[in-house]
């Protein structure tokens, strides 16, 4: 792990600031004479915990490449030609998008690739039997599948989320993703297999020269296609907010209105692994969650999937609650150093 020697002389580290490029060129120049003195302020842990962020966005762009050279959809181009031409066409207009997502650390990036990514994965996993099958080489489909696993894997790391989710911050504030409410789980697998399968067999039933069930199910596919983005971008839209007054839970699949509370009003910030009495605004999610115990109660307007959750009417006035951040112990340090003023405003 990287620390970060702060220093007498160095100025004060705003959040901001933390946000910035020219805090990469501060941790390239001072990580090696903390590492010595092994100084672990709050402050430095941002740096460290930003720097962490910053490698995973790389492994995952490097994966990404490596994806490109294995080219999953040059492995399932054993077709007629016109198939071919659309499989390679497809494949390349799927991935530059998803490039661009990577590079573009942005919420809307975030849903790009998170549609995308799968796709890939997808098409490794059926390539394989055939190259295994065909007394083909196997290596290409085998770096291909490892590849696309991986980019699996490393996407779904907080530390890759919430850089995402940060690159669409406004000034001093600090974005944390939230885990994604178990009713919407099943709905949003479903609904990507059907975007995913209508995709990519529609083009190729077409050029198959199948044109009836083609038209048809291209003709579904845009229609999901207009509807299913937007819809999954409510997923990468749902974060706890980090502002110099206090904190923001923005989350429109649990909350009807955005909830807003000053540090000042916040008593205690715990980590439970089990529901208890507080008001459960995770949307149902399982395990570890954080619970903010209030000093006064605060009036929460929450949607109508919570109150068929909670069985309770629109309008609560919450002593405590819970949400479920991706990184539960980061959002706690988070809250407890703003209550606390160790993050300069």
């Amino acid at each position: 792990m990287w620390v970060i020697d702060l220093g007498s002389t160095l100025p004060p580290l705003h959040l901001g600031y933390l946000n910035s490029a020219k805090s990469f060129l501060f941790i390239s120049k001072y990580s090696s004479a903390s590492t010595n003195r092994g100084i672990t302020t709050s402050t430095e842990k941002y740096v460290v915990m930003r720097t962490h962020a910053v490698n995973a966005l790389w492994v995952l762009r490097c994966l990404w490449l490596v994806v490109a050279i294995a080219a999953p959809w040059d492995l399932l181009a054993w077709h007629s030609s016109p198939v071919n031409v659309v499989l390679e066409i497809t494949g390349w207009l799927i991935w530059a998008i998803g490039a661009v997502s990577l590079f573009a650390v942005v919420p809307v990036g975030l849903t790009a690739i998170r549609l995308i990514a799968p796709m890939m994965f997808v098409g490794a996993v059926v390539a394989l039997p055939h190259w295994l099958s065909d007394n083909n080489s196997p290596l290409l489909s085998l770096v291909a599948l490892l590849s696309t696993t991986l980019c699996q894997f490393v996407l779904s790391q907080p530390s890759i989320i919430n850089a995402m989710v940060q690159g669409g911050a406004y000034g001093n504030e600090t974005r944390l993703a939230l885990r994604i409410p178990v009713p919407y789980l099943a709905p949003a697998i479903v609904t990507w297999v059907l975007l995913a399968s209508s995709l990519m067999s529609g083009p190729l039933l077409l050029a198959s020269k199948q044109w009836i069930l083609g038209a048809c199910i291209t003709a579904i596919a845009l229609g999901l296609l207009s509807v299913v983005p937007s819809r999954m971008h409510r997923l990468s839209r749902r974060w706890l907010v980090i502002v110099p007054s206090g904190i923001v839970v923005h989350d429109h699949l649990v909350l009807a209105e955005t909830m807003m509370l000053k540090s000042s009003n916040i008593s205690h910030v715990t980590l439970r692994n089990a529901p208890s009495d507080e008001a459960d605004l995770t949307g149902g999610i399982f395990g570890s969650r954080l619970v903010i115990t209030l000093g006064e109660s605060e009036k929460v307007v929450i949607s109508a999937m919570t109150m068929k959750f909670l069985h309770s009417a629109e309008a609560l006035h919450v002593h405590s609650f819970a949400i479920a951040p991706l990184n539960i112990t980061q959002a706690q340090q988070h809250i407890l150093n703003r209550m606390s003023g160790l993050i300069s405003e």
